[in-house]
């Protein structure tokens, strides 16, 4: 769906990599590309036996073999991993902002979200500047 998203830099870039390794096809390219943190949450859960997908000698995958992000993260096909951005706009935005510019959502999976239509990307902009907020476009991360 169209709608422009707002987060602080470090949150987008970290929820654009997570975005991005999803994306692998084999484990190394996973393993190359996940944040470390997150990788290290997934051997947490592997070890506390949340996942029990590893191979016959009790190891996770090598790097040659295929990756497939609904194995090991269940929640992926749900929406529900990586973190949905959209839904935490009122963590970063102020009321006034969001009540102007965007629309409140619910969906019966995900709960409730945001939807800022693009067409008030300028004016919006300028709110959030006047604001004091510092605001800078990023086509080049994924956070859907």
């Amino acid at each position: 769906m169209e709608s422009l998203v707002f987060a602080p830099h470090k949150v987008a870039e970290y929820n654009s990599a997570i975005h991005h390794a999803l994306e692998a096809t084999t484990w190394g390219e996973f393993k190359a590309l996940i944040p470390p943190e997150e990788y290290k949450q997934l051997l947490e859960r592997v070890r506390a036996g949340e996942l029990d997908r590893y191979n016959d000698e009790g190891e996770l995958p090598s790097d040659d073999d295929p990756f497939d992000p609904d194995l090991w993260f269940p929640g992926f096909s749900d929406g529900d991993y990586p973190s949905w951005l959209q839904a935490r706009q009122a963590e970063w935005l102020l009321e006034p902002i969001l009540k102007r510019f965007a629309e409140h959502k619910t969906s019966v999976l995900n709960g409730d979200f945001w939807i800022i239509d693009p067409v008030c990307e300028k004016d919006m902009v300028e709110e959030l500047r006047r604001e004091g907020f510092r605001v800078t476009r990023r086509d080049d991360l994924t956070v859907y």
